[in-house]
C-alpha cells in the first residue's frame, strides 16, 4: 500500500541503505568494520539484516552473524618501564576549567596525565568525521545562529532556513565539492537534526526565552586562589519569570529523563550528598552569578541525539543544597592537586589515553627509571 501511495517504505530503505554501505566500501581507505547487534537493549532477538544476508554461502554467513563475540585480551609483549613520576610541580600559571574537573572526578591519574604531564593520544588520519568534530560543527552553527537577526524567532521554518544556509556554506568552506561519501552521509544526518533542532528552538522562544548577550560568553572564577576559566555556550533569559538559564549544548546518542542533571551525580552517599560525576552546570551558575549577582537560574541541555523525535531542552534548577556540595568538591580537587594527589584509589570511569602517548622527548625521559 506504501508503495502504491508513493510513500516510504522498506524496499526503499533497504535499497537506500545498500547504496551507502557499497560507497562507504569504495570510498574508505583501509578496512571496514561492521558492528550490529543480535539483541536489543531487553535482550529480545534482533530481526536479522537483509543486506548483512546477502551472500554467496548464506549457512556459512549465518553461522558466522550469530557466533558468540569473541572477546580479545591485548597483553604487553614485556612490563612497561615507564613509571609515572608524582612530582612535578604545578605551573604558577596553571588554571582549572570544567574539562579539568571532570577529568580529576573520572580518575587523578587520567588527570595527572592530560594535565600535568600534558600529553595527548595520537590519532591517525581520518577520512570522515568524528564525534568530537560533529559537535564542533553543531556548536559553530548555533553559535551563529546566536548571533544573528532570527535568534529569537518564533517560527521553526525560519530558524531552519538560517541553519541550513549556514551549514552549506560550512561544507563547500570545509570539504569543498570533492567530499568523501562519509562526510556527505554524515552532513545530510545532521541537515536533518537542523529540523529538529529549530522546531524545539521556536516552542523553546514561544515560551518567552531570549537569547542574552553573546555566546560562548567566557569567564574567570577564582577559588581559593586557583583560577578557573571556561565559556559558557548561551545564556538565556525569560522576562515573565524573571530567570536565567544556562543552556549548553549536547550531541548524546541517546537522552534520558533528567539528563543534565543525571551526567552530573546519579546517585547520593550516605550522609545524602551527591557523588558528583561531572561538575560543569554548578561552575557555569558560580559564573553566572558572578557576572549578574545572585539570580533565579536554571540549566539545561539542549540535546541533538540520534532518534531527533527525542531533540529537547532538559532543564535542571540546582537548589542551594546542591551548590553548596558541588563547591566543596571543588575545594576538594584543587586540594588534591596541589598536594599532589593522583594515585586513584579506583579504576577510572574512562579509559586513560588507552592507545598510546604523544609526549616531547623531555617529558619522556624524565618518566624513565633510572
Amino acid at each position: 500500500l506504501k508503495r502504491r501511495l508513493g510513500l516510504k517504505n522498506s524496499v526503499q530503505r533497504r535499497a537506500r541503505d545498500a547504496y551507502m554501505l557499497s560507497q562507504l566500501f569504495k570510498t574508505r581507505l583501509g578496512a571496514v568494520q561492521i558492528l550490529f547487534s543480535t539483541k536489543d537493549a531487553s535482550q529480545a532477538p534482533i530481526m536479522p539484516s537483509r543486506i548483512l544476508m546477502q551472500a554467496d554461502d548464506l549457512p556459512k554467513r549465518i553461522k558466522f552473524l550469530f557466533q558468540e563475540p569473541q572477546a580479545s585480551k591485548i597483553e604487553l609483549s614485556a612490563p612497561t618501564l615507564l613509571p609515572l613520576k608524582i612530582n612535578k610541580i604545578l605551573d604558577e600559571k596553571f588554571s582549572m576549567s570544567a574539562s579539568k574537573f571532570n577529568s580529576y572526578l573520572n580518575s587523578p591519574l587520567d588527570f595527572y596525565i592530560n594535565y600535568i604531564l600534558k600529553s595527548s593520544e595520537v590519532s591517525p588520519d581520518k577520512s570522515e568525521l568524528d564525534s568530537l568534530q560533529y559537535g564542533n560543527i553543531l556548536h559553530m552553527l548555533m553559535k551563529k545562529f546566536a548571533l544573528s537577526n532570527v535568534r529569537n524567532s518564533e517560527n521553526p521554518s525560519k530558524i531552519l532556513n538560517f541553519l541550513e544556509k549556514e551549514l552549506e556554506t560550512f561544507s563547500e568552506t570545509e570539504f569543498g565539492p570533492e567530499m568523501s561519501a562519509q562526510v556527505r552521509i554524515q552532513l545530510f544526518t545532521l541537515r536533518q537534526k537542523l529540523s529538529a533542532i529549530a522546531e524545539v528552538q521556536s516552542n523553546h522562544a514561544s515560551e518567552g526565552w531570549r537569547i542574552w548577550g553573546r555566546p560562548e560568553r567566557t569567564f574567570k572564577l577564582s577559588i581559593d586562589s586557583m583560577t578557573i576559566t571556561g565559556a559558557i555556550d548561551r545564556i538565556d533569559y525569560n522576562e515573565y519569570l524573571d530567570r536565567y538559564a544556562i543552556i549548553d549544548y549536547k550531541t548524546y546518542n541517546k537522552i534520558s529523563p533528567q539528563i543534565t542533571q543525571q551526567t552530573h551525580f546519579k546517585k547520593l552517599d550516605e550522609n545524602d550528598n551527591p557523588v558528583w560525576e561531572n561538575l560543569q552546570m554548578p561552575i557555569y551558575l558560580l559564573a553566572l552569578r558572578q557576572l549578574i549577582g545572585e539570580c533565579e537560574c536554571d540549566c539545561a541541555f539542549f540535546v541533538s541525539p540520534q532518534e531527533t523525535s527525542e531533540t529537547a531542552i532538559d532543564f535542571w534548577e540546582i537548589s542551594d543544597e546542591i551548590m553548596d556540595s558541588a563547591y566543596k568538591k571543588m575545594r576538594e580537587i584543587i586540594a588534591g592537586i596541589r598536594s599532589s594527589r593522583f594515585l586513584p584509589e579506583t579504576p577510572p570511569k574512562y579509559d586513560v589515553c588507552k592507545n598510546t602517548f604523544d609526549l616531547s622527548s623531555k617529558t619522556l625521559l624524565s618518566m624513565m627509571r633510572k
